[in-house]
């Protein structure tokens, strides 16, 4: 191994340790996941494509995580607080940007997180490698695209209470989306199921996040329940087996399902953008 190439390694590591485990949406494990059960999805000639970039894919899944700090407003993109804008199904939030924007600024929309529109815009730049024959940006954009729309089937990405930190759930966040994920990934069964045309990308990334945001209330009672009321929870390593087994007995089928259901979503979006260009035919060349 040359001496750059360690150096690399070293410093990709010290990064893992340092970062906070709260910005890890979905977790790797779980991203690298949801895109492979995607892939399986997708219709031939589709199908093919994917698969024979599948491990480019699945590795670059992760990096819209790793860009979060180097690259300006990535960490926007993971997310919205839609509960910043009213109560459930929050009408009064515009769909469309600009009149979202002009009712509550743009600075706002991205302040709460801007991922509706951040979605629909990664679709559009995958159509268009589609339709160009680019290859690397092709398996680039489907990678980001794929990780923002799974971000959005993880409840907490949805509210201003996104580590539980109003409520008394500090640290709920990761301890659902990787701790409890990584631990009982065993037992966890994906299930995506069919494949469909998406009419409008940010209407559709709208649609998502109000279904992620009903089970939001649920992870953070079912935190509270799985912990010992006897028991102090000062520190990560306070959250014992037993907390998790609980953990995992109360929302493990709903992680299981939302991560099918973001599975699906993501095979949508791409199936989508290759539509879109006009079914190309990709290679992996």
């Amino acid at each position: 191994m040359n001496k750059l190439k360690w150096l690399w390694q070293i410093l990709f590591i010290v990064i893992l340790l340092v970062l906070p485990s709260a910005i890890w949406s979905w977790g790797f494990l779980a991203h690298k996941w949801i895109h492979r059960e995607a892939m399986a999805l997708l219709p031939l000639p589709l199908r093919d494509f994917y698969q024979s970039v599948s491990d480019s894919i699945v590795e670059k899944a992760v990096e819209p995580d790793l860009r979060r700090r180097r690259v300006k407003n990535e960490e926007f993109h993971h997310y919205i607080d839609i509960d910043h804008y009213g109560r459930y199904p929050f009408t009064e939030m515009p769909r469309d940007y600009q009149a979202a924007a002009q009712k509550f600024s743009a600075d706002t929309l991205l302040r709460y997180g801007d991922a509706p529109w951040h979605i629909a815009r990664v679709t559009d730049s995958l159509t268009a490698a589609m339709r160009q024959g680019r290859t690397k940006a092709v398996i680039q954009f489907s990678a980001d695209l794929g990780h923002y729309v799974a971000d959005l089937h993880m409840p907490l990405h949805s509210s201003e209470n996104y580590d539980g930190q109003m409520s008394g759930n500090t640290g709920i966040h990761s301890r659902f989306e990787r701790q409890m994920i990584e631990r009982f990934q065993n037992h966890i069964y994906l299930k995506p199921a069919g494949i469909d045309s998406i009419a409008n990308p940010t209407g559709a990334a709208f649609e998502i996040i109000l279904n992620s945001y009903i089970w939001a209330d649920n992870l953070l009672r079912a935190d509270t329940h799985a912990r010992d009321p006897k028991r102090v929870y000062a520190k990560p390593e306070d959250f014992d087996e037993t907390y998790y087994q609980k953990l995992f007995a109360l929302v493990g089928p709903m992680a299981e399902q939302q991560m099918s259901a973001a599975a699906k979503a993501v095979a949508n979006y791409w199936h989508t953008a290759w539509l879109r260009a006009g079914r190309p035919q990709l290679t992996g060349k």
